[in-house]
């Protein structure tokens, strides 16, 4: 039924352990003898009637001592344990009593060295069961006395750079590539502690009435004075990759002559793109690039994470990388087919597997490029109109379409254009404004407000148009008191949108609440610089707002503005249908 259990391997001692163990057994020996002495002794002497009891009990302890079982004790012999017996060390007090010596066993100690692994001093060795790895113990004799060292601790020699040799570090491109990449990773991670304050009550704020009915608040404002300022800020990009991260663009610096020479220390580059990551603004933009042009309008690549597409003035279109250098990686050539003229607006179309750049320039030239190669482009066109080049300044696509699109021009009138097919060029021209068209843009909306394009001109004025009614505007938006830069349509909320202007007031229009008056107006600048330039957040909730100044403003929006409650669309439908009905009852009584 059971296995016997097999006999348990005596460990072999060494030399040294058994001269030691046989010098204890002898002393042992002559111990329990001299004890034995000591009994027989005391027997032999006569004891007083009273004494007894006092004797037997000390004959029971040294029959206890010498390991035999008392004399009035009938109990058996205790079984000894099936174990490893390990030799119990006893030190013998120096006072002895008239009763006798008496012994005291230490604590048993085991412990393991190292240094006996390979040292043969068991008969068999023990295979762990776990591991089968060979192990060996050795017994570790008790010490009396145990002496104390303090350690101090040991200073380690650091060797000492010379100028020399830090020069030569800090100028190698492995080095430079790891600091710059770690410096990046240790301050994000830095940052993440003073996001928020985890012990904030919200519940206990106290916010005054007036907190509570503005519309946008100022979150942060930016000015790198190394590289940024004095520039114009012309365009603002988010990453369609990494949500956190923006990029700005920056024509040239406007230098006076009484600033020649901080002109001098400053970057003597004449365009400038910074890539920023809204965690770490106030540490500075994360990459830095530059150009020997200005640059009037740039772009995130949606299908490449680390490439970086601008126009410049001088009709280049050129690419960096954002793992290599500050200079651009690529660049287009200057000839009859490329832009010879200001690249104001550009934009990129298609799916992953096939897409185009599509840039514009302000002598008509209308180009496509792969991004993968824009030294040449692929496809070019002359935009014409009566004769006439097309002075295009923006450009923009309808949501999901990449082949009709819109063109604004200096002389304030906006094309319909095409870019593809056997009618590829201009198909039709409005007459919008009295000046040059800044921008515009498409709803991204659904099918029912999808054809709405909003443009903003230097004439002052905002207008809304559709495709369904293509001779005149469905609203004009007419309250700046200078040109207005720049028009965005809101990417969550139907009815919003904002404009900046050139006495640097930033305006949001809520139109499903007022179509006259703007919802909010903010005076950013106060007049000390126009506002250039402006875009959404992609969740809706902050504007951006550039200056020519190279100041980048950011506004945090109320709920109100980026949270649409559920009737929102309907309403702005029925809004924009109405205002389509009165438009065409007014064309036919005309």
């Amino acid at each position: 039924m059971f296995k016997e259990r097999p006999p348990i391997q005596r460990p072999r001692l060494t030399m040294e352990a058994k001269k030691k163990n046989d010098e204890r057994r002898a002393a042992i020996e002559a111990k329990r003898k001299r004890l034995e002495d000591l009994r027989k002794s005391k027997a032999s002497k006569p004891v007083k009637e009273e004494h007894h009891e006092e004797t037997s009990g000390l004959n029971n302890l040294i029959e206890e001592l010498l390991g035999k079982p008392p004399a009035e004790s009938a109990s058996p012999p205790e079984t000894p344990n099936p174990v490893v017996e390990i030799q119990k060390y006893v030190v013998v007090l120096d006072r002895v009593s008239d009763i006798g010596t008496i012994c005291f066993p230490l604590k048993e100690e085991i412990g393991y060295s190292k240094h006996v692994q390979t040292d043969e001093i068991f008969d068999q060795d023990i295979i762990s069961p776990r591991n089968h790895s060979r192990k060996s113990f050795e017994m570790v004799e008790p010490q009396e006395y145990v002496d104390v060292v303090s350690i101090e601790p040991v200073e380690e020699e650091v060797e000492e750079l010379d100028d020399e040799e830090i020069e030569r570090i800090s100028k190698d491109k492995v080095f430079s590539s790891f600091l710059n990449q770690g410096v990046r990773v240790i301050e994000r991670a830095m940052k993440q502690n003073s996001l928020f304050d985890v012990s904030i009550d919200y519940g206990g704020l106290d916010t005054s009435l007036q907190q509570r009915q503005e519309k946008a608040t100022l979150a942060h404002s930016i000015c790198h004075d190394r590289w940024s300022k004095d520039r114009t800020l012309t365009s603002i990009q988010f990453s369609p990759h990494h949500k956190e991260l923006f990029l700005t663009s920056y024509s040239s610096r406007q230098v006076t002559t009484s600033e020649g020479a901080w002109a001098k220390e400053a970057s003597s580059a004449q365009g400038l793109v910074l890539v920023w990551s809204m965690h770490m603004l106030a540490e500075g933009p994360e990459y830095i690039f530059t150009c020997d042009s200005s640059i009037h309008t740039v772009a995130f690549h949606p299908f490449s994470p680390n490439t970086i597409l601008g126009g410049t003035y001088s009709g280049q279109i050129v690419m960096w990388d954002l793992r290599s250098k500050s200079i651009p990686i690529q660049r287009s050539l200057l000839s009859v087919e490329s832009h010879t003229h200001p690249v104001y607006s550009m934009t990129i179309t298609g799916s992953e597997n096939a897409h185009n750049l599509v840039s514009l320039s302000t002598d008509g030239q209308l180009c496509l490029w792969a991004p993968g190669n824009i030294s040449h482009p692929t496809e070019s066109k002359q935009l014409r109109w009566e004769k006439k080049e097309v002075t295009a300044i923006c450009l923009a696509f309808p949501s999901g379409e990449t082949n009709e699109m819109c063109i604004g021009s200096e002389d304030g009138r906006i094309f319909k254009a095409q870019v593809h097919g056997s009618r590829s060029g201009v198909q039709s021209q409005i007459k919008a404004h009295q000046g040059p068209v800044t921008n515009i843009h498409f709803h991204k909306g659904s099918s029912m407000v999808a054809d709405l394009l909003l443009s903003s001109s230097m004439d002052w004025k905002i207008k809304l148009w559709s495709n369904r009614v293509n001779d005149s505007p469905l609203a004009t938006f007419a309250t700046a008191t200078d040109y207005v830069y720049d028009v965005q349509w809101s990417p969550v909320h139907p009815a919003v949108f904002a404009s900046v202007d050139g006495s640097g007031n930033l305006d949001i229009w809520h139109l499903n609440v007022d179509i006259e008056l703007p919802f909010a107006r903010i005076q950013v600048t106060k007049g000390a610089a126009a506002l250039s330039c402006l875009r959404w957040s992609l969740d809706g909730r902050r504007v951006f707002v550039g200056d020519s100044k190279g100041t980048l403003y950011i506004y945090d929006v109320t709920s109100e503005i980026h949270t649409p409650r559920k009737d929102e669309w309907t309403t702005f439908e029925n809004l924009i249908a109405n205002l389509i009905d009165q438009q065409e009852t007014t064309s036919s009584e005309l």
